[in-house]
Parts: structure tokens; sequence; C-alpha cells
């Protein structure tokens, strides 16, 4: 991520926030949360084509994608994931698990606001973990708040799947994240599901919503045609 444009709103030593901000009193932690997006998007994916010896990147690994060594060797020993919704049925579950293999090379792009991996097999939480890890290396933590659209999905082996990362991803001991769902996603959400998770009843997020991520991938979504059929060296430059 050495090439990311820095937000200028999350919080980061020697730049927005004061000293001796981690003894801040409970009521004031807010003032340096972090709130951090996820999704993922099953229409930019991308087809098998001749090995990336052919076609080497410039910035593979820089700027808005995860270095692709680390992130493939993570998932190569990981079992596939088998579990079953405990709240509705969504599409980015079932999509994750009908998804056809066959000459493809990603199913798709998972993006932490903001750093991108392709999905190098089908989604599975481990997708998840590695780019949202990945992302936090940057930031001070005091307070987190994760934002996804399965957030009550996506919680409840977190912390398992975490020692499986190398221990300089590992979130810091006394970090407890908050997961959180999407606002526009909430709904179909189960009662109990949405009470535990909803934004609105979250203190110290605002009037966020979270969607600022659908917004981007509606906008990414024309470029589907161009981008399906380049080798993952060309996507990474692109």
């Amino acid at each position: 991520g050495q090439l990311l444009i820095a937000c200028l709103a999350c919080p980061q030593l020697g730049v927005n926030i004061p000293n001796g901000w981690e003894s801040v009193d409970g009521e004031d932690k807010y003032l340096y949360a972090l709130l951090v997006l996820m999704n993922t998007n099953f229409k930019l994916k991308n087809h098998m084509q001749s090995a990336n010896e052919a076609d080497l990147g410039l910035v593979t690994g820089l700027a808005y994608f995860v270095k692709p060594m680390g992130y493939s060797q993570h998932l190569k020993h990981l079992a596939t994931q088998t579990d079953t919704s405990t709240c509705n049925g969504f599409k980015a579950i079932t999509s994750a698990k009908t998804k056809i293999l066959s000459g493809i090379r990603s199913t798709g792009v998972h993006a932490c606001f903001y750093l991108v991996a392709y999905l190098l097999m089908i989604l599975s939480y481990h997708n998840m973990d590695w780019v949202l890890l990945t992302t936090l290396l940057s930031f001070a933590l005091i307070t987190l708040y994760i934002i996804y659209n399965i957030a009550c999905q996506f919680k409840i082996h977190f912390k398992d799947q975490m020692c499986q990362v190398p221990d300089k991803l590992q979130l810091p001991d006394g970090i407890e994240p908050q997961f959180t769902i999407l606002k526009c996603h909430c709904p179909v959400h189960k009662q109990k599901c949405q009470t535990l998770h909803s934004l609105n009843l979250m203190l110290g997020v605002g009037r966020t919503d979270g969607e600022e991520i659908e917004q981007d991938w509606s906008s990414l979504n024309p470029i589907f045609n161009s981008t399906n059929p380049c080798m993952s060296q060309g996507n990474h430059d692109g």
C-alpha cells in the first residue's frame, strides 16, 4: 500500500491524533475510531489466461492491492468454507458456493476500503481476513468498527481464523472490533441480528451508512468486459 492516498479522516499516528490518545476516556474513544468497510463484487471476475511470467506487472502488490505472494500462500493450505448461515440466506454466501470455477482465475474482487484482492478460490472468510488485517496495519487502533453486509456471519469465527495469519497481521491485544451491517442491507437480516448490528444503534459512528463501497462497485461494474480477459498482472496495473 505504499502508493495509497491516505484518508485524512482515519486515525494516523503523527498526523491527526494527539499524544496520549491511547488513554482517552471511554466516552471519547469514538474520536479515534476507525470505520472499515468490506464487500465483495462477483461481477469483476477474471478468466484464466497464460502464465503471469508472460505479462510482468509494474506495480503488483502496490497501490490498492495486497501483495499476491503472501495472500496466495495464506489461502493455499486452508480448507474450503462449509459454514451455513445462522441468519437469513444471503446472496454473498450462495454466490460464493455456486460459482463455476472452470477457466476462472478469480471469482470476483474483495475490497476493504481501500485495499483490494482477487478471490483466488471460492469466496471464504479467509479471503476477507487477509485483506482486512492487511489494511489495518496502517492505522493506530483504539476502537474499530467493521462494516460488512454479512458481518453477523463473518464475526463468528473471526478470532479463530485470525490465529491462522502471521503474527504481524493480528489485531493488537485489547482491540475488540464492533461488527455492524451496511444500513441498506440491514433490513434483510433477522430482527435479532438487526438489533445487534444496526449502525443506527452503534455509539460513535454518527450517521454513517456504510454503503459507499456499493456506490464504488456501481461505477466499476461497466469495466467488467475489459478486465475479465486480462492477466492478473495487467489487472493490477489497470
